[in-house]
């Protein structure tokens, strides 16, 4: 079996039980567990994070070490960027979403949810026939590489690494070596 048909075999059984896992596992959730693992990270962060209601939508956090975001939860987004970035709510955004009782994961991009997911890896790999009943072409075969340069490369290469380790100046350096001019 060559390297590039094992990798075939690989990804095809890796999305077959990724699927049948979603399907069995997920199926009541909204959003993947490793997304899910991030956001209850961020809800236990959001204690540390005093938020300050303007209107339904928008809030000033306050956090202990002095520093203040705004959140707007309408557009999804946190001065501090980092929900603008990831998509999910950070510890300020979660401080505002729990403030008012509202779910996280309806705050989550919907790339992570788990009808993503299983809409993205719906399509399979499909399964090949082996080589004994592949169409015979008529074309000569491609023949391997040359390689009677490259043989010679290595063996420079090994003979210069070899030098290279033999004489060290004082400071480390390659001492010269005078050669005898022809």
């Amino acid at each position: 079996m060559t390297m590039l048909e094992w990798i075939r075999e690989w990804i095809m059984t890796r999305l077959s039980d990724l699927r049948d896992r979603a399907r069995k596992k997920w199926q009541d959730k909204k959003i993947c567990p490793k997304i899910r693992k991030v956001v209850e990270k961020n809800i236990d962060k959001a204690a540390d994070c005093i938020p300050i209601k303007s209107d339904d939508w928008h809030y000033e956090v306050a956090c202990y070490d002095g520093a203040r975001y705004v959140v707007n939860l309408q557009n999804h987004t946190c001065t501090c960027r980092k929900w603008d970035l990831t998509g999910i709510p950070c510890n300020h955004g979660m401080s505002a979403i729990c403030s008012q009782s509202l779910e996280p994961e309806d705050f989550v991009n919907s790339c992570y949810s788990v009808a993503t997911f299983i809409e993205v890896y719906k399509h399979a790999i499909l399964p090949v026939n082996g080589p004994k009943l592949w169409e015979k072409t008529g074309f000569v075969p491609p023949l391997p590489p040359n390689l009677e340069g490259v043989q010679e490369d290595l063996q420079e290469l090994e003979d210069a690494s070899m030098m290279s380790h033999k004489t060290r100046g004082k400071k480390g350096q390659e001492a010269k070596r005078i050669r005898p001019s022809n």
